[in-house]
């Protein structure tokens, strides 16, 4: 059975793109949400947390990604996930201003949808 990817292969530049967006929508969403609870002028992140989910998105997203060189596929493919663990670990959390939050989170969310809406070629259901 061949599995496929809802949003087909990646290039390179969007795959190393990923974890960053996923990183500022999430801060935006924890601010809108701290926003909405708290009624605050700044939210506390947890970066470890955050990064190592970026990290996992990273590893799992690997897969899809057209390598053109062997080097990449090695180096970069492992490596990155590495650093952004790397990240998660020696950060603590981090208390960030509300309303650039807000309109970060809410312009990443954007650009990440448009990234992965975007299908560059699929291979599966192609016969």
């Amino acid at each position: 059975m061949q599995q496929c990817s809802l949003f087909g292969e990646l290039g390179i530049r969007s795959w190393l793109a990923l974890p960053p967006l996923f990183l500022c929508g999430t801060a935006g969403v924890a601010a809108a949400l701290d926003r909405m609870l708290a009624e605050s002028t700044s939210t506390a992140l947890s970066v470890p947390l955050m990064f190592g989910c970026a990290a996992g998105l990273a590893v799992l997203s690997g897969g899809q990604v057209r390598w053109s060189r062997r080097w990449q596929r090695r180096v970069l493919r492992f490596g990155y996930p590495v650093v952004l663990l790397a990240c998660a670990v020696s950060t603590d959390q981090v208390l960030v201003p509300l309303l650039p939050m807000l309109v970060v989170g809410a312009a990443t969310l954007f650009v990440l949808a448009a990234l992965l809406a975007r299908r560059p070629g699929t291979r599966c259901g192609q016969n």
